[in-house]
């Protein structure tokens, strides 16, 4: 793209007034250009509108700030205080503009929609040259921009809080101002940090002086003063769909494998998105501008932080942002940029989205029998919520979303509890006086820190939850009756964080401790330690594979296992296991008291039914350390999990 642009050889680092505004055309050329871009424009307002919609986990928002405007805090269910939303700076003006309008839906779509053009129309007249007319040809191509510009969710607010920053960060712009936006972006989403923080990091640097310094540090207050709060209110300083994220069990290699998988699927369905990203980001060692280059390594480390969780469950979501930073970095250089290769450019930046499997996002909406979800178990969400969110689907007739889907939760709740995988508008439709369970965890204090179910099918964002045994009578009679002591024990101090007076002495102690980790062990030996012990010569046996699962077998109860004996400090480095087929099961190494290390042992279908043979390999700290125990617990599968037999075996 950039080899058909010749450019000027200009030092954007000392010319404090290289910023090309509209003065730079000649004077019959303003009107023309204001009205070429307010044409582009309305063209992105028309894609948005047609493609305007409201995502499930919207609703999750919605249903915390319809308790907050009624004056029962900032809560999900009002028996708890657990930030269920990542967006805080959106949180709050989403209740703003509720409050006045006192409808949800469609509010929170004209909301968006003015945020979105407000970030176009800045990042368009803040280009440089001809690039004011390719940034608007450049965004209403992208189907993640356009997805994204609604939906309920805080990308419209992302948009416009990175344009106001990179147009003035690019432009060569000293101002400790830009540590106020930043820090409103992180407000925002915390995990945009990482865009911003490498742009701040050179700022601090350029600029270092006692003054300097006061100012920047003077801006990050109100991001500051929401993770006090944070930490006073809900005892903890990051949202909880942080912890349910983080606690899945699931290894870093897996992760990484479906990091790759969200790349993939962007570039088969949404091509310009990555290609603009990468341009982006080799451009700016191309052209030379160390400011260009800042902002692409920010991009980098949001696309590293992508691959590492394993992306999301929403395809194009997660790059939504980087792409609109790209497009920022790219409409920065001062390129002598002529009609005709704009044109051209234009053309083929609009032509490349046709290459992937989705249509062009100004022609989205009007297909309905796309693949919504693949293999990978990536989402085109708007496509899948279209129909019943969509706003063009609203008729008088037709009311979006359905009225009939905001009783859902009151219709299964169970003495007062509803248990549900997708809370959103079950959750919203609630009576507040229903507690909403979410087995993915993503409104629950304590499942959010429990490991994830076992399954081949997972899905990114989706990491389902085993309430454990009490759990559920717990919540229906506000009391703690887990059954395994030492869950219940740490569920204890998960109440006192939730459900005490907030600045009670007892409290704040707690909130001490259980943020710097004091309290893990109880985790840990919920998670690992079985409570049940039997001698390792019980267990070597030959394994009847195809036995019955019952058969000779120690057969785990619920959350508890079994605790193998060993008869002394073992250096073992595989073994064979017989237990029941259809099962993973989660096998712990202690040394003592010591949790060493642990791994997880999944069905190879080897047999239809019954007992099934597995060799395990041993984690390498384990061999090292030595291990005396084995615990052995179900991670997922019917409740007849169990095992027959345990040998150790000889090295290779």
């Amino acid at each position: 793209m950039f080899g058909i642009l010749k450019a000027k050889q200009v030092n954007l680092e000392e010319d404090n007034d290289s910023t090309v505004s509209l003065q730079t055309f000649r004077e019959p050329e303003v009107k023309l250009t204001l009205f070429l871009i307010s044409l582009l424009i309305t063209l992105i307002a028309f894609a948005v509108i047609q493609a305007a919609w409201i995502c499930d986990d919207s609703f999750i928002t919605f249903r915390t700030v319809k308790n907050f405007l009624a004056g029962d805090g900032l809560r999900w269910n009002l028996g708890e205080r657990v930030q269920t939303f990542t967006h805080p700076l959106w949180f709050f003006l989403v209740s703003g503009v509720v409050a006045l309008s006192g409808e949800f839906y469609f509010t929170t779509i004209l909301l968006s929609l003015i945020v979105t053009l407000l970030a176009v129309t800045v990042l368009s007249l803040k280009a440089k040259s001809l690039f004011k007319f390719l940034v608007p040809i450049a965004l209403v191509s992208s189907n993640a921009f356009i997805d994204f510009s609604t939906s309920g969710l805080e990308t419209p607010l992302s948009y416009l809080l990175l344009a106001v920053f990179f147009t003035s960060f690019l432009s060569n712009s000293n101002s400790s101002f830009l540590f106020l936006v930043a820090a409103l972006g992180v407000l925002n989403r915390l995990d945009h940090a990482l865009i911003y923080a490498v742009p701040l990091i050179y700022l601090f640097i350029r600029n270092f002086s006692f003054s300097y310094i006061l100012k920047a540090a003077f801006s990050f207050l109100p991001l500051l003063a929401w993770e006090v709060f944070s930490v006073f209110y809900y005892g903890a300083p990051f949202p909880n769909t942080y912890y349910a994220k983080v606690h899945t069990g699931l290894s870093k290699l897996l992760l990484i494998e479906q990091g790759v998988s969200y790349f993939f699927d962007s570039l088969l369905n949404d091509p310009l998105t990555l290609v603009l990203i990468v341009a982006a980001v080799f451009s700016s060692y191309a052209v030379g501008d160390r400011r260009a280059r800042m902002a692409a390594l920010g991009v980098c480390l949001y696309l590293a932080y992508i691959l590492s969780v394993g992306g999301d469950f929403m395809s194009g979501r997660f790059l939504a942002v980087p792409f609109f930073t790209a497009v920022a970095i790219l409409s920065s250089y001062d390129l002598r940029l002529q009609y005709r290769h704009a044109f051209v450019i234009g053309i083929s930046i609009l032509a490349i989205p046709f290459i992937g499997e989705r249509l062009h996002p100004i022609l989205n909406h009007m297909v309905n029998d796309q693949k919504v979800i693949s293999l990978s178990g990536i989402a085109n969400e708007r496509q899948f919520y279209f129909k019943l969110y969509g706003l063009v689907n609203h008729t008088k007739a037709r009311h979006v979303p359905p009225t009939e889907w905001l009783s859902l939760a009151d219709d299964k709740a169970e003495k007062g509890v509803h248990i549900d995988t997708s809370v959103g508008v079950s959750g919203f439709g609630a009576s507040k006086k229903t507690h909403v369970l979410d087995t993915l965890a993503l409104t629950d204090p304590l499942l959010a820190r429990l490991p994830t179910i076992y399954s081949t099918s997972w899905r990114p964002g989706h990491y389902l939850r085993k309430i454990p045994s009490g759990y559920l009578e717990s919540l229906q009679n506000d009391s703690n009756q887990i059954t395994n002591p030492d869950l219940a024990q740490y569920y204890g101090y998960i109440r006192i964080l939730t459900r005490s007076p907030i600045f009670s002495s007892t409290r704040l102690a707690v909130i001490a401790l259980m943020n710097t980790g004091k309290y893990d062990y109880l985790l840990e030996n919920y998670i690992h330690k079985a409570s049940k012990v039997v001698p390792l010569r019980v267990l070597e046996k030959p394994v009847q594979e195809a036995s019955a699962w019952d058969l000779d077998s120690e057969q785990l109860k619920d959350d508890e296992g079994i605790a193998i004996d060993l008869s002394g400090v073992q250096h073992h480095t595989k073994f064979e296991i017989g237990v029941d087929h259809n099962d993973a099961y989660r096998i712990s190494y202690w040394k003592g008291s010591e949790l060493v290390d642990s791994n997880l042992s999944t069905p190879l279908r080897r047999v239809l039914s019954g007992i099934e043979r597995r060799e395990v390999k041993v984690p390498t700290k384990a061999i090292e350390e030595g291990y005396d125990f084995i615990h052995i617990h179900s991670a997922s599968g019917d409740p007849l999990a169990s095992v027959q037999a345990l040998n150790f075996l000889k090295e290779d």
